[in-house]
Parts: C-alpha cells; structure tokens; sequence
C-alpha cells in the first residue's frame, strides 16, 4: 500500500492500481478528467498517484537504463554476435547516439525557480525546444540513457559529463579485455570510442572509408529505431505542448519509457533483436533478475 499526497491530504492506493494510472498516462497524454472515465478517483487523486509512482520507479530503478556495468559479463556475447554480422570490429559492444526530446517552451509560472533562458533549451537542428539525451543500444536490443541535458549540449559533451568512457575503463579493466562502442562523427576517438570516419579539411573519403560509413551505418541505425518504438509504444512523449518544464518532471519521463520499453522487450523482443538474432539472448533475462539489479540511490525509496 502506498501513501502519498499534498500537505494536509494524504492518499492510500494500492501499488497495482497506482502503476495502472501511471502507465496509463505514459501511453496517452490525454486530459486528467478523461482518465476519471477509465479509471475513476479525482483529477488531484489521478494526478497526484502519477507524479508519486514517477518519483518512486525512478529513484528505484533509474540505474538499470543508465549503467553498462550491468551488462559488463555479456560483452563477449554480444561482441561475437556483431563479428557474425560482419562488424570490422571484433570487440564492439554497443552503440551510441543522442536524442532529442521535445518539450513545451519554458516560461510562465513553472519555471520562475528554473532561472531556465528558453534560448538554453531551443535546438535549431530541430528547431524546437527540448531536453536531450545520451542513448546506447546493446546488441540484445536492451537500451541505456543517460540525462537530461539542455536541448543546446553537443553529443560529445554529452558523453563526457555522462563519464561513458570512465565507465567502460572500469569494466574492461575488470574483465581483462578492451571493448569499445561505436558512434557518428561528433564523438572523438578513444580507446574505448570508434567513430563514423570523416575527411581531413579540405579533403575526401576514399572509397574504401566511404563503404566502411555505409557497413557501419547499418548497425548504427539501431539506436534510432529504439527511439522510435519507445515512442510508439509511450504516446506521452509525442506531446510536447504537456512537457511543461518546471510545473512536470519531465526529465524522468524518457529514461522511464525506456526503461518499461526495456521490459517489454524481455517478454516480446524489439527489432534490434530481431537484425542481431539475440531474442534468445534478451529473453533469457526474466523480469526478475533485471529489476534485481537496482542500485538504491542515497535518498531514495521512502
């Protein structure tokens, strides 16, 4: 039984009926009072359950969608499939990109306390405002993000500030073994980073580095179709215009879509399983022992 609520109003729901309401608004932004039809209780009630459950499932199991030391005992696994589709790189483990998230433009009374320029999250890529993030793709289909940041950071800083590659030392470190990830030509090359190759100033690719883009690409393109299905699957993250920044947590609701995208993939795979044929690889992990792997964060689960 939960218990939750605003000062002076406390509210006691079952843990069922409250992950009901909160995955229910994840795959449709539709208004509170059309979810009382469904669902029944008060728009406060509603509301209020929503923003607990948010809280709570974050806190608790933010880490399974952002650490790869997780998946540190499966990179030979994973890096034997890849050279089975040809990947150029016998110890490839993953790949890497960012993604943006629209959001409503910040400003109004939400966000006095942001002290937030709505300059700061307007992308002119996408020429929208927004939060962006640092997302992986294992081989096995199972996704990993890292932020929010401003719709402004560059993916490379991204990646510094989200210590990817600090990480990756630490597992390949324990393991014996060097891996690596892979992704465009904004991140730098590493010892445990390989890049979309890309021509001096002034120059051109030869054929033979151009082909390597085009190989590469293939195996690349994963990362977006994750990001495509997650919002296929969570309609809330097509409406920007109710991604109100300062008056919603906006920031936990991707990694949280990811994270329930992760878990259904466990019961009927995703397409990047099904390019690398490692459904029986993801389906092997049940539920259980993917939730078991939580870290609790300082401060957390009350």
């Amino acid at each position: 039984m939960l218990k939750f609520g605003r000062k002076g109003h406390k509210m006691f729901m079952s843990a069922d009926k409250a992950l009901m309401i909160f995955l229910r608004r994840m795959a449709s932004p539709c208004r509170w009072c059309d979810l009382q039809l469904i669902l029944g209780g008060s728009r406060t009630v509603l509301s209020d359950t929503y923003n607990h459950m948010t809280n709570i499932l974050y806190v608790r199991y933010h880490s399974l969608v952002s650490s790869i030391k997780l998946w540190g005992n499966e990179f030979d696994a994973f890096a034997a499939q890849l050279r089975k589709f040809g990947c150029p790189f016998p110890n490839l483990v993953m790949f890497l990109d960012g993604h943006f998230q629209p959001t409503c433009r910040p400003g109004g009374d939400g966000c006095k306390n942001l002290n937030l320029k709505d300059y700061q999250t307007f992308a002119g890529k996408e020429r929208l405002h927004g939060l962006k993030y640092q997302g992986g793709v294992l081989p096995n289909g199972i996704a990993l993000i890292w932020g929010p940041w401003r719709g402004t950071e560059h993916d490379a800083t991204m990646m510094r500030e989200a210590k990817i590659l600090e990480e990756m030392r630490e597992v390949c470190e324990d393991l014996g073994i060097d891996y690596c990830i892979f992704g465009d030509s904004a991140y730098p090359l590493h010892r445990f980073m390989q890049r979309v190759l890309k021509p001096v100033p002034g120059g051109e690719l030869t054929q033979l580095e151009r082909r390597f883009n085009a190989l590469m690409s293939r195996y690349r393109v994963v990362v977006e179709n994750i990001f495509g299905e997650a919002v296929k699957y969570f309609g809330i993250l097509t409406h920007r215009h109710n991604m109100r920044l300062g008056s919603m947590q906006v920031g936990k609701v991707f990694p949280l879509a990811m994270l329930f995208y992760n878990l259904r993939s466990m019961f009927y795979g995703n397409q990047t399983s099904a390019y690398f044929e490692t459904e029986k690889m993801l389906m092997d992990v049940t539920v259980e022992e993917y939730l078991g792997k939580a870290e609790w964060v300082a401060g957390g689960f009350q």
